[in-house]
């Protein structure tokens, strides 16, 4: 059994009837990926696959069981970083990953993609923040990295979550500006 299936047959069994599913989420998420990374050598490599391994089997499980996803996508990154910062230093890589292979996960399935890079990148921020790691930094890596995955699945899919995250998240104004605009020749 592989780690969407793990997740998707954790998920229904852990949610059903939880108030705060996404904390709920992250621990099982988190539990279950530090196993994953343990003895692997390019923890910060491994984790968009993982990310993405995690999110399907999350928002399969979700859908299943009729739960909001939005609060799921945001425990299961921030149980991705958390995982992460157990096994490496590069916390603003592993987070930048993380949303990477959430949103290359939920486009894999049909999901709206705004919403969980949307969600995502909260939950990579939110983790970072509560494991005193570099909010700034990964906020910029985080900001990225969705549009970087929506960007691959498509241009309409970049530009709709680089809208959807302007001003949405503290400093993505200003973090949107500067790598993301083309320079006028």
């Amino acid at each position: 059994m592989g780690i969407a299936d793990s997740i998707t047959k954790g998920i229904i069994e852990a949610i059903r009837g939880v108030k705060d599913v996404g904390l709920e989420v992250e621990n099982m998420v988190k539990d279950l990926i530090i196993g994953a990374l343990r003895g692997v050598k390019d923890v910060v490599g491994e984790i968009t696959g993982i990310a993405k391994d995690a999110i399907i089997g999350t928002l399969k499980g979700t859908k299943e069981i009729g739960v909001a996803a939005s609060d799921a996508v945001s425990g299961t990154v921030r149980g991705v970083v958390k995982a992460a910062s157990e096994t490496t230093n590069d916390i603003v890589g592993a987070a930048k990953g993380a949303v990477i292979g959430t949103v290359k996960g939920a486009n894999e399935i049909g999901e709206d993609v705004v919403e969980v890079a949307y969600n995502a990148v909260r939950g990579a921020v939110q983790g970072v923040k509560e494991i005193g790691g570099d909010v700034t930094a990964a906020t910029k890596a985080a900001v990225e990295g969705a549009i970087e995955a929506a960007e691959s699945i498509g241009t309409e899919a970049g530009s709709a979550v680089k809208n959807a995250l302007k001003g949405v998240i503290d400093g993505s104004v200003d973090i949107l500006k500067t790598p993301f605009e083309k320079k006028k020749k």
